[in-house]
């Protein structure tokens, strides 16, 4: 085999080199690219340990700290009668406090209707003048916060805060009852258009119905 067999012609020069020869001795034109290295791979910096105090503060700092746009928006719901753990959804519907409302007038109505029967109309009139007189306002200022008929639908009265209401105010929400049987019920419908669900017996006591587990 002849010697031009370990040769190769340089392109940039015409040159006849030999095969292993990585740059042109003539022209110095380059024969063999070798792949470049690849790049060393990246160090990790050391990280510091926090001590118990640097722990200790980051762990206060997360249960301390509030930004500002959560203590601004924390004020304007409570400037509205809202408190944050009431939202939106915990308001009962109108149609859920109408079927409430439906229960307790039939028990009553039924339990008025026996004693009746039974050849007592004096002591029926009693007991449905104080079903009305007692019956809501003493149920719904109790630890039950509500009715028979608002347990089975799983709302309770409450306060603009969520919390039980006092007897005072119970019975300033039954005088708020009165106002809307005045208003032909017309104060009832008030509840599907006003934000907070509510009535105008609950406009009066300034009262909240609920739906229970919600808030």
């Amino acid at each position: 085999m002849s010697d031009d067999s370990f040769k190769i012609i340089c392109h940039r020069c015409r040159a006849a080199v030999p095969a292993d020869v990585e740059v042109c001795p003539e022209c110095g034109n380059v024969l063999i690219s070798r792949p470049a290295p690849p790049p060393p791979a990246p160090v990790a910096a050391p990280v510091a340990e926090a001590g118990p105090s640097a722990s200790a503060s980051a762990a206060g700092s997360a249960y301390v700290a509030v930004p500002d746009t959560d203590l601004a928006e924390l004020y304007r719901q409570i400037a509205a009668g809202r408190p944050p753990s009431v939202s939106a959804a915990s308001y009962a519907g109108f149609w859920t406090r109408f079927i409430a409302w439906m229960i307790d007038t039939a028990l009553i109505v039924a339990v008025t209707v026996g004693i009746a029967f039974a050849g007592s109309t004096t002591i029926a009139g009693v007991v449905y003048i104080g079903a009305f007189l007692l019956y809501y306002p003493l149920m719904e200022a109790s630890s039950a916060q509500g009715t028979i008929g608002k347990l089975l639908c799983g709302v309770a009265v409450t306060d603009l805060q969520g919390r039980r209401i006092s007897y005072p105010r119970s019975y300033a929400r039954l005088f708020g009852r009165f106002l809307c049987s005045l208003t032909g019920g017309l104060g009832y419908l008030l509840i599907p258009f006003t934000s907070r669900k509510q009535g105008l017996h609950d406009l009066v006591a300034e009262t909240l119905v609920l739906n229970r587990g919600a808030y």
